[in-house]
């Protein structure tokens, strides 16, 4: 696959020079519905029953382990209740939406009674670190921009500096994993806060990081950071989304962070691009260097389009 991206001259000799994409801050971009993690009423109602019923089964598990030798005439129900509570521990299934501090003797429920308060307290308390992990993931989140558009008149226009700048030409591998194509649509995309309440839920109980799931959770997850509305369905955009804290692939410099650029095939020279501009003929001689094909833009005589010199 190969996907584009429009920029400036002196931006896309950085790029040129030092095989790097700039990674932007979702702060930065001029969409203000962009990367904003909304949720509705019904997801936090939900998150807030998960936290819930977590406090209530974490505690109550934590008694039972500690108790149970002290449990004898329900030794057999409290061990039941163990086992199946470390099966869907171990199951990461969402444990707590499914009552697993009910047991048949009803300990667990004499317990939540006797510690009500305590568990609240518990609940307000993973509450706060849940909002606290939305805020923490915006902010530690890195976008880099490409588009599969790559003769653009608006692309042009509002990127490549007015058609004085560049199209630069990347060639994808297939193995590329952390590039999304953007979805355009006329509704806001919510955050899934009651996945990621749940996984964070699991993992604080496995004492794992959430940082160790898959492809599959963070694209669920990142939703609102690539879904835009449908009146900027003509950028065609593709996003590498990365977490700036455990992502092997981002290096930083002078307070910028960077991903290793994808192979250059071609540069694409907007058809007012001022060839007495000293960054184009760095450029220019780079890409001699580099044997990096270069191309050039004019306006077409017959349609509102460009075609290549």
């Amino acid at each position: 696959m190969n996907l584009y991206k429009y920029t400036k001259l002196k931006y896309a000799l950085d790029i040129i020079q030092n095989e790097r994409l700039y990674l932007s801050k979702p702060e930065a971009f001029n969409d203000p519905f962009d990367c904003v993690l909304s949720t509705n009423k019904k997801a936090k109602e939900k998150a807030a029953e998960l936290i819930s019923n977590y406090s209530m089964f974490e505690m109550t598990y934590e008694y039972i382990s500690k108790n149970i030798d002290n449990i004898i005439e329900n030794k057999e129900s409290a061990l039941k209740f163990l086992e199946y509570a470390n099966a869907k521990k171990v199951a990461l299934n969402l444990y707590p939406r499914y009552g697993c501090w009910i047991d048949e003797s009803g300990i667990a429920k004499e317990y939540i009674n006797k510690h009500y308060d305590e568990i609240m307290k518990n609940r307000q308390s993973h509450e706060y670190a849940i909002n606290k992990k939305m805020k923490d993931i915006r902010e530690d989140t890195l976008i880099g921009c490409l588009t599969k558009n790559n003769n653009s008149l608006l692309m042009w226009s509002h990127y490549g500096d007015a058609h004085k700048g560049v199209c630069i030409e990347f060639e994808i591998e297939p193995t590329e994993k952390d590039l999304i194509e953007v979805r355009y649509s006329e509704n806001k995309a919510n955050f899934d806060i009651a996945t990621l309440t749940s996984m964070i839920l699991a993992f604080e109980f496995l004492q794992k990081p959430i940082y160790d799931q898959g492809r599959e959770f963070n694209i669920k997850i990142m939703e609102p950071f690539y879904t835009k509305s449908n009146e900027w369905g003509y950028e065609q955009e593709y996003r590498y989304i990365l977490n700036i804290k455990n992502h092997g692939r981002i290096f930083a410099e002078d307070g910028k962070y960077y991903l290793k650029s994808p192979r250059i095939k071609t540069i694409i020279f907007g058809c007012r691009v001022n060839e007495n501009d000293p960054d184009y003929n760095k450029i220019v001689s780079i890409c001699k260097e580099k044997n990096i094909p270069v191309k050039y833009l004019d306006v077409s005589e017959e349609y509102y389009s460009l075609e290549e010199k």
